[in-house]
Formats: structure tokens, sequence, C-alpha cells
């Protein structure tokens, strides 16, 4: 088995950040993830045919956090499009909180061909859940969950969740765990329709002013995006959490007509629905990263400084370098 200096687990974005910046210090890094692709919210969902589906981080903003900016550092300019959607009709998205300079920032031809510009030179393992930590000597083998090794390395970077990093960490006693607590999510449940043609005049963005669905987006008006109607709709947060354990089936029953009055007419399609358990980031933890350096274990994520896609970039980026100041 070859032996690593640090072992990522969670191929998110901070992941992500992270792995870039330890791999340009001449470090040896396995990013690992259960996931059958890298980028966490950055994902994208198979549709019908070639369409696919960015069912979670819609897009990033330059202005005030520059998202695009640092994202630029680490992934391919190619990867990036500017995304100027059709906002207007009585139920479209307000844009009071988007200034006319900012710009919104996609990745083309899906949200998924940002993280994996930033995977394209790191070592990864896919559909590998790490379940167990493992000490021998001065490493750490991971284990999945049939207790098989996954990898042996000197020193582990928790990128995941908080509830999960905290279920991983806690039997090696972290010093983290208690700043790590602190952290709460709230959850999503978004649903996805894909239509078998293309209509004109509707809006690209969709906010409904109530009811249990926060936003609605037409894919095909992304850049690069086939011209097919394939909507995306994300529930509120009240009603995500009072329907978490809800299945599939039951959310589409309930979500489906919603979205169909909003938009205007009856949607009808290839649909599905994805529950995002740690979706935003409710309270923060208030640190960049944390860091153990008698265990050599240490933690990253959104959940260190909060929702943005720019808050996980940074947490990854300060990770790498605490655990560089670290090594022996």
């Amino acid at each position: 088995m070859m032996k690593f200096d640090v072992a990522v687990v969670g191929a998110g974005i901070a992941g992500l950040a992270a792995a870039g910046r330890l791999r340009i210090s001449g470090c040896r890094v396995l990013l690992i993830d259960k996931a059958r692709g890298p980028g966490g919210r950055l994902a994208t969902r198979h549709g019908v045919g070639e369409i696919r589906m960015d069912h979670g981080c819609q897009y990033l903003v330059e202005g005030s956090d520059d998202e695009s900016s640092i994202l630029q550092s680490d992934a391919r300019d190619d990867c990036l499009g500017i995304w100027r959607p059709n906002c207007t009709g009585s139920n479209s998205m307000h844009l009071d909180n988007y200034p006319e300079g900012d710009l919104w920032h996609v990745g083309v031809p899906t949200m998924s061909a940002i993280p994996r510009s930033m995977a394209r030179d790191l070592q990864v393992k896919l559909k590998s859940r790490v379940a167990t930590l493992k000490r021998i000597d001065d490493d750490w083998l991971l284990l999945d969950t049939d207790d098989q090794p996954i990898a042996q390395a000197t020193w582990v970077l928790s990128a995941i969740p908080s509830p999960q990093a905290i279920d991983l960490l806690a039997p090696h006693e972290f010093s983290g765990l208690e700043v790590m607590s602190k952290a709460t999510y709230d959850p999503n449940w978004t649903l996805m329709v894909v239509e078998p043609g293309s209509t004109t005049g509707e809006p690209d963005v969709i906010e409904p002013q109530n009811g249990s669905i926060a936003w609605i987006v037409n894919q095909k008006s992304k850049p690069g995006r086939p011209e097919v109607d394939a909507w995306v709709a994300q529930a509120t947060t009240r009603w995500s959490t009072d329907n978490l354990e809800l299945d599939q089936a039951q959310v589409i029953q309930k979500l489906l007509p919603e979205m169909s009055a909003a938009i205007g007419r009856q949607v009808n399609g290839e649909t599905s629905a994805h529950r995002w358990r740690y979706a935003f980031v409710n309270d923060p933890a208030g640190e960049p990263s944390l860091l153990d350096p008698d265990r050599k274990l240490a933690a990253c994520g959104d959940w260190c400084l909060g929702n943005r896609v720019t808050h996980a970039i940074t947490s990854g980026r300060a990770a790498a370098q605490t655990i560089l100041r670290n090594m022996k």
C-alpha cells in the first residue's frame, strides 16, 4: 500500500482547495470521497440523455466576495462562464441583493466542471467512504465500511460536514471537537424535472413569494447547456427541515404542483429529488480550520466560516498551510 503525506477525506471544494495547495508544496496527497465524482455542493445529476442538472450550488457571484476570482487560481478559466438569466416577470427573482455590477458565474458545461478542473492534477479515490481511522506507529490507516484499508498517511485532513467529521475524529480525541460542535447545518430538498421540449417567454429564475419552494431555475439558460427545459427547484429551509425524512416519491408529489404553479403551467417530464442533509451552514464554527499537531489530524470545510464557496476555499487553503507549517 502506497503511503501518503496527507490523506484528505472529502473531495468537496474545501478538500480540493487543500489538496491542491499541499500538492503544489510537494506533498504526496490522496483525496478520498464516497461519491462518484468530486465537487460536493458543486454537483451535477444525470438527467435524460445528455441533460445534466446542477442540483447543488447554482452560481458564483463575482462581487464583494469575488468567488470566481478565487476559483480561477485553482480551476482553468475555460470551465467558467458568465450567466445572464432573464429575471423578468411577476414571480421572478428579486435582484435587490445582486447589484448590477455583479457577475453570475457558472461551470461550463455543468457546475461539476469546476471541481473536475480543480482535481485534474490530484490523485483521487472515489466511491470510497472512510469509516474509521486506525493508528499504526506514526501513521494513520484509513478503513472503509467493510474495515478494509483504503490508504495509509502521516496526516489526515477531514474536509466533510462537521457532524460526519466529529464521528470520524471523536474516537481519537481530536482537540478541535468542541469548536467543531458549534457548527450547525440546515437541510435542503431539491426537485428536478427535465421536460421533452423547450418553451419561450418564461423567466429563467423564479423566486416564489410564498409556499414550500424558495428558488426555481431553468438550466437551459446557463451557458453550454442543451436547449431543453430542465427545472431545478430548491425547497425552503423550513419545509426541508419539516419533511427531511420523506422519501423521494413523497417529495415529488408535494413539490411538483407548487413548481408548476410558480412557473404558470403544468410541468411534465422525468422527475427526481435529492436530499442535501448538510446543505447550508446555519452557524459556523468561526475558525478557518482546526489542527491537532500531536495527533496529526486536521479539519476544514464550509462549516468553519460560512455558506459561500469562497468560505470553503479559504478554509481548505488555511488547513493546508497549517499542516505544512507543522510537518517535520
